[in-house]
C-alpha cells in the first residue's frame, strides 16, 4: 500500500513537469530522513528475553489474519524455532532457504512440527 501510494504521488509530481531524476532524488532524501528518525526512536531488545517472547509476539502478530489463526500460538512457535536455528546472532542474518516447508495430506493443522535435519519422505517398495 505504502508503494502504491508513493508512486501515485510520483505520478502527480511528473504530471507536473517534474524530471523523474529530481523526484527519485527526493525520495531517497526522505528515506535518509526517515532512516535516521528510526535510528533516533529506536531501543534495542534482547530477544532471548522470556523464551523469545518478544519474537513469538512478532510471529503471532503477522500469523493473526491467515488461515493458521485458529492455532496461531503453536505456528508463531513454530516459526520462532526455525527461524533461531538458521539465524546467525552474531551478524543478526537469517538464511531462510535453509527452512523448508514440507506439507502432507491428512491431520490437523495442531500436527505440524518443527522437525531438525532431513526429512525423507520414502515409501515402502514392498510391504
Amino acid at each position: 500500500m505504502l508503494a502504491g501510494a508513493i508512486l501515485n504521488e510520483a505520478q502527480k509530481l511528473l504530471d507536473k513537469g517534474l524530471h523523474p531524476l529530481k523526484i527519485a532524488d527526493g525520495f531517497e532524501t526522505a528515506c535518509d530522513i526517515a532512516v535516521a528518525k528510526l535510528d533516533n526512536i529506536c531501543e534495542e531488545i534482547n530477544i532471548q528475553k522470556n523464551n523469545h517472547e518478544y519474537l513469538r509476539k512478532c510471529a503471532m502478530t503477522a500469523l493473526g489474519s491467515k488461515v493458521v489463526s485458529a492455532c496461531q500460538a503453536h505456528y508463531a512457535d513454530l516459526a520462532v524455532q526455525s527461524v533461531l536455528h538458521v539465524a546467525d546472532l552474531e551478524r543478526k542474518d537469517v538464511n531462510f532457504d535453509l527452512i523448508k516447508i514440507v506439507a502432507k495430506a491428512g491431520g490437523a493443522l495442531e500436527d505440524s512440527v518443527f522437525i531438525e535435519g532431513i526429512v525423507l519422505d520414502k515409501d515402502f517398495s514392498h510391504p
